[in-house]
C-alpha cells in the first residue's frame, strides 16, 4: 500500500502502487486543488518525495500505542474536561 498526504492541506491519499497513487493524487489535485496548476511532471515529482510504503499488516505488540510520560498532562486534560 502506498500513501502520502498532500502537501497544501494534509489529505491522506493511499493506493496499491505507484501508477495507482498517480491516478489518486491526479485526481485530488483536479478536484481540490485546480489553481495550483499542477502538471504531471511536477505531481510525480511530490509523488516520489511524499509516498511511502505502509504495511497491510496491523501494528500491534507491547508498548505501541504507549505515549511517552511528558504527553500524558495533556492527555489527562483532554480526558478530565
Amino acid at each position: 500500500m502506498r500513501t502520502m498526504d498532500c502537501p497544501l492541506e494534509g489529505h491522506h491519499l493511499e493506493a496499491e502502487n505507484d501508477e495507482e497513487q498517480f491516478k489518486v493524487t491526479s485526481k485530488h489535485a483536479e478536484e481540490v486543488h485546480p489553481e495550483q496548476g499542477l502538471t504531471d511532471e511536477r505531481l510525480r515529482s511530490i509523488i516520489e518525495q511524499r509516498t511511502f510504503t505502509r504495511s497491510r499488516e496491523p501494528v500491534s505488540g507491547p508498548g505501541l500505542l504507549r505515549a511517552p510520560a511528558y504527553f500524558m498532562p495533556l492527555f489527562t486534560r483532554v480526558r478530565g474536561r
